[in-house]
């Protein structure tokens, strides 16, 4: 699911998959996978731990909450819910996650010079 929407999201690039600190996302056959399709990849090393502020896919879920339960709406299965979550990805203005990549290099900076606690605060 994730490369068909790369492929017509970014037909040009522009993008790299920034993994959570999850076994699975990091596990070799997923890296293969990744690197044979050209998906430049935040490396393991390279990601910081318990800083979810430096990771734009935390703002990502927010907003994408947000939209799926506005107005209180609620899910009356899983069936539904994954529904109107795919509802809610189609609706989503392409320019946000371009414009939370953007502000990604400022954040990092920030952190590195200030150290991340200041993020959190």
């Amino acid at each position: 699911m994730l490369l068909p929407y790369l492929a017509s999201q970014y037909p040009t690039g522009g993008y790299i998959f920034w993994p959570e600190l999850v076994t699975a996302q990091y596990a070799r056959a997923t890296a293969n996978l990744l690197s044979e399709a050209g998906v430049p990849t935040v490396a393991r090393d390279m990601n910081p731990p318990n800083v979810p502020q430096l990771r734009p896919i935390e703002e990502f879920w927010g907003i994408l909450k947000q939209e799926v339960y506005f107005g209180g709406w609620t899910a009356s299965s899983d069936q539904i819910l994954r529904a109107r979550i795919r509802s809610c990805v189609r609706q989503l203005d392409t320019s946000v996650p371009r414009k939370m990549k953007e502000g990604l290099t400022k954040r990092v900076c920030l952190a590195d010079r200030l150290g991340g606690e200041e993020l959190i605060r």
